[in-house]
């Protein structure tokens, strides 16, 4: 009796409440279901198609799908077979020449070769995908459909790929020719340029010229154009689909997918990306920048068939109804797909929010008003509607349209509130549909929603529901104190919010506190999600990184086996992964299985987006056979060429990369250690190299004596002899190879301000270092040592900035010190240690050049082409360049850093010097005495990760630097060489983002 009154009172509140529950219908016998091959992808709807490649039998498609690779009929549009489909992510692909390979790649940079024969894969080496690239992809996905911009930012890399001469690519820029759409027709190596203008050029690849430019006055611009045998096809921005022959003249013109009228009541054109004739030639197959694909007869001028595709959107409910059915919520629509016929058995418009079946023929949906229906899965049809939550329940027309007409007859503070109270209602109502782990369960979820910025909150509703029939259990307002978190079953059947449990009629309640949560993950895998059935479980793992993480989808079979994995990425992908928000289906029977994933919203400062989400896909389980493994990328060749720059690796060199010195062939010698990994502590004696430009081969020497740590070298001038400088020695590397040492007097803890190898069999070093008897004062120590054992010493007491050593074609410059780097007030900083010229072996306290030099007070100075180059503050707060003779001093050249000529690698680094006044200063000079600037953006991620410069070594043949991230860079005037460890640039791929 109680039970009676308390289902009359829940009607009352329920609108809509049937006094009898609705049985759950029996479902339609199916037709019988082909059997499936253990491991295979059965099906996937069209998820963010990107691109159509027509394959040289004319029988087939390829469409580049973000979530499958998979060859079509040029017929029926129907899925002949799935490439790869482990795989995801796939953004492009190209048919060789010859038409014999087809080489697609992913958002993150792998890369495979399909044999057109037989369509097997073969990895090859992953392409370098910048982040700044792919996120711009990515935006251009999310764009507008209507948006012109990423036409452009598509066109212009084709276009340029395929232009080498300067003059033409001149005169492109002069008539001031921009691509919306480019067509390649390889066999006639000619190229069509749709212009923004909306006028058509072509061009002769071969001989790089133009062969034709046909103007347009007033006319739309080319959006998509392709080419063949039989000329060209083009859609302009306006939907008109023209064909074109060799000439470019219009053969035929017809309507193809005119501008759609959009909700502000204005035609939005649809941009078309993609169109190529198929079969023989009648049909055209489009794809659409809102991803529909279609198949256009070009002989009567209509559509014969329209595919849509899931979206960004991606699956909002995804549940396998038995072996052959799939039903599908996906931008509010919901569907239920025949598999194996690949065709749409019933489609029920919404807008829909949520989904959820309840058995092989029943589904219930939810809409934005909070309200659900009970559709039939067979026929679309709404069997039962009804409130889900307490304010769907609380909408009633009629009130709503009385508050309404309140509100504009009122004026004043009375007219403001029950507008403010008519805008509450109009609030859209999210409701989630859980089914308890036994399925005798649903439950109906609202969580608490605030209206506006300071607005009040509106509360949630928690409703429980018996199944099978849908009978009402109870229904209570959810608070936002009682919401901890999401809102999930756990294992024993709780329904808890976090880790705590929430207290709803029909279902149970932990008996003590210390139980609460026990039906959950163990820690540590709360973000676990488990799916099972007939003995297959899967388990969706978040991996990667932080903010960079995607799921990963772990098939078991019996006993924990790993039966294989699915969402595959690559370790340099830096971007939002394409799995994210992942959950699964299982059939009862295990065999088969569902993954889908639901778009995930990421909000910024200028609005939210959805991000890409993944595909749903329908598998056949493995069994004992796991899933084979994901092909192996091949292994990096020692010498390849990479945007660029060419990338020489040393597998012999130890890690670490300690000192560079060059010698006048452009050959360098290169002071290595060893270390467990990037960036971690050398250890372990120093080695001795000898390296080539361009040669991967590097030649062992017999390193200095193991009696000291040395960290410098430097080889003469004259006859490229090799000096090493520790902390306490200097040794010099005799003819023969053997090594003469020469200890240093004075702390082996000094700073080293100085160190040149000289002519004639010297070397000087400049140290500073604290006073034995005066640990407060510096002492500055110069020690020129050779050619016999005897070294000259010079130390002096005292303090100071010490100006740099200048190397000299007969010895050096000592500028001494002084009291600051920088004048003071205008005037001269005061000279604390005088300098001297050491010439011919011979000390020089009077030198023309050495007074020159040490007035102009230089902030660096080098030695070019016997010019001594220098950059001094000659009137404040301008900064000079200057040369002078190197006997004389006199100043043969004067000019500002802002007119020097730059020889440009790449893009130049943001990061220059700059002095007081913020004027941008070279840091480092070529072997012709140029500024030299590295690659910026557009280098490889991995070599950006150790930017900083630590040395460089001038040669007549180029200039090496050494980089901070243990990295040697040669630069001969035209091409940029890196040389570098194994390890180095797979821990820099590994963490260069």
């Amino acid at each position: 009796m109680l039970l009676r009154l308390l289902r009359a009172c829940l009607c009352l509140v329920l609108s809509g409440c049937a006094t009898t529950p609705t049985a759950p219908a029996r479902a339609p016998a199916s037709p019988e279901v082909p059997a499936c091959t253990p491991g295979e992808l059965l099906f996937a709807p069209s998820y963010l198609p990107l691109d159509l490649v027509p394959t040289p039998d004319g029988r087939s498609l390829l469409v580049v799908d973000r979530g499958f690779l998979a060859l079509r009929d040029v017929s029926t549009l129907k899925v002949q077979r799935y490439l790869l489909p482990q795989v995801d992510g796939w953004v492009s692909a190209s048919l060789s020449a010859d038409g014999r390979t087809v080489t697609a790649q992913t958002f993150d940079g792998q890369r495979y070769a399909f044999d057109t024969t037989t369509w097997k894969a073969e990895r090859l080496q992953d392409a370098r995908v910048l982040k700044h690239d792919r996120e711009k992809a990515d935006f251009a996905l999310m764009a507008p459909s209507e948006n012109m911009q990423p036409l452009i930012e598509e066109a212009l890399p084709q276009l340029t790929d395929e232009l080498r001469e300067p003059a033409l690519i001149q005169e492109l820029t002069e008539k001031k020719i921009f691509p919306f759409a480019v067509a390649l027709e390889a066999s006639r190596q000619q190229l069509l340029i749709g212009e923004t203008s909306g006028a058509l050029t072509l061009l002769d690849l071969d001989g790089q010229r133009i062969l034709k430019r046909v103007p347009c006055e007033a006319c739309s611009p080319y959006v998509a154009l392709s080419a063949d045998a039989e000329g060209f096809l083009g859609v302009t921005v306006e939907g008109q689909l023209r064909v074109l022959d060799r000439e470019l003249k219009v053969v035929r013109e017809v309507s193809f997918l005119p501008p759609a009228q959009a909700k502000d009541g204005k035609p939005h054109p649809r941009l078309v990306k993609r169109v190529v004739r198929v079969g023989d030639g009648s049909r055209i197959a489009w794809l659409a920048r809102d991803h529909e694909m279609g198949l256009f007869e070009l002989g009567t001028g209509t559509h014969v068939l329209r595919l849509p595709a899931l979206g960004l959107g991606g699956t909002a409910m995804a549940a396998l109804l038995d072996a052959r059915r799939l039903a599908l919520l996906s931008e509010g629509t919901l569907r239920v797909w025949d598999m194996p016929e690949q065709r749409v058995l019933v489609e029920k418009q919404g807008p829909y929010t949520s989904a959820v079946r309840l058995d092989a023929d029943r589904l219930l949906a939810t809409r934005g008003d909070g309200t659900a229906e009970l559709v039939s899965a067979s026929s679309g049809e709404v069997q039962r509607s009804f409130c889900a939550t307490l304010r769907s329940c609380e909408r009633d027309r009629a009130a709503l349209e009385r508050l309404r007409q309140r509100a504009e007859q009122a004026q004043g503070e009375e007219a403001e509130s029950l507008y403010a109270e008519l805008g509450l209602f109009q609030v859209p109502v999210q409701v989630e549909l859980l089914v308890s782990p036994d399925r005798r369960t649903l439950v109906t979820l609202s969580y608490p929603v605030r209206t506006g910025r300071g607005g009040p909150v509106l509360p949630g509703s928690l409703g429980t529901w018996r199944l099978p029939g849908l009978e009402p259990l109870g229904m209570r307002p959810l608070t936002r104190d009682e919401v901890e978190g999401e809102v999930r079953f756990g294992a024993d059947g709780v329904l808890y919010t976090g880790r705590e449990p929430l207290s709803v009629a029909g279902l149970p309640t932990p008996a003590a506190k210390e139980e609460s949560g026990r039906g959950l993950e163990a820690p540590g895998e709360e973000n676990v999600r488990v799916y099972s059935g007939g003995g297959l479980t899967i388990r969706v793992e978040p991996a990667g990184r932080q903010e960079d993480f995607y799921d990963a989808v772990v098939l078991l079979g019996p006993g924990e086996r790993t039966l294989g994995v699915l969402s595959f990425i690559t370790v340099e992908a830096r971007r939002w992964p394409l799995r994210r928000e992942t959950f699964a289906d299982v059939l009862p029977s295990g065999e088969r299985f569902l993954i889908a994933s639901v778009a995930r919203e990421e909000g910024t400062p200028f609005g939210s987006f959805r991000l890409p989400s993944g595909p749903a896909q329908v598998w056949c389980s493995p069994k004992e056979t796991p899933l084979p493994p994901f092909p192996e990328a091949p292994p990096l060749p020692t010498v390849m060429e990479v945007d660029g720059l060419t990338e020489v690796s040393l597998a012999d060199v130890p890690l670490h990369y300690e000192a560079i010195a060059a010698t006048e062939d452009g050959s360098a010698y290169l002071l290595a250690r060893g270390q467990p990994e990037p960036y971690a502590a050398p250890s372990g004696p120093a080695t001795l190299w000898r390296l080539t430009p361009g040669s991967p081969e590097a030649e062992r020497l017999e390193p200095p004596p193991a009696s000291d740590e040395w960290y410098r070298l430097g080889t003469a001038p004259d006859d490229g002899s090799l000096w090493a400088l520790g902390k306490g020695a200097l040794a010099h590397r005799e003819a023969d190879g053997r090594w003469t040492m020469h200890t240093l007097p004075g702390a082996r803890d000094g700073r080293l301000t100085g160190f040149l190898a000289l002519p004639g069999g010297r070397a000087v070093v400049l140290r500073q270092y604290s006073d034995a008897q005066q640990p407060q004062q510096l002492r500055l120590q110069l020690v020129i040592a050779g050619p016999g054992p005897a070294l000259q010493v010079t130390e002096h007491l005292g303090g100071g900035e010490p100006m740099p050593l200048v190397p000299l074609p007969d010895g050096f410059l000592f500028l001494g010190t002084r009291a600051s780097r920088y004048a003071v007030s205008g005037a001269p900083a005061p000279v604390l240690v005088p300098g001297f010229r050491f010439r011919d072996g011979k000390r020089l306290e009077k030198d023309a050049l050495l007074a020159q030099v040490r007035s102009l007070q230089p902030w660096q100075v080098w030695l070019r082409q016997g010019r001594v180059l220098l950059l001094a503050e000659r009137a404040s707060p301008t900064v000079s360049w200057l040369e002078l003779d190197a006997r004389t001093g006199r100043v043969l050249k004067e000019q500002e850093p802002s007119t020097l000529p730059q020889t440009i690698v790449g893009v130049p680094d943001a990061r220059s010097a700059s002095n007081r006044q913020g004027q941008e200063l070279p840091q480092w000079l070529d072997h012709e005495g140029t500024v030299l600037e590295l690659p910026g953006r557009y280098t490889p991620t991995w070599l950006r990760l150790g930017y900083d410069i630590e040395e460089t070594a001038s040669t007549p043949k180029g200039t090496w630097l050494r980089l901070k991230g243990d990295v040697l860079l040669f630069w001969n005037g035209t091409r940029l060489s890196a040389y570098f460890h194994p390890g180095t640039r797979a821990h820099g791929i590994r963490y260069a983002e």
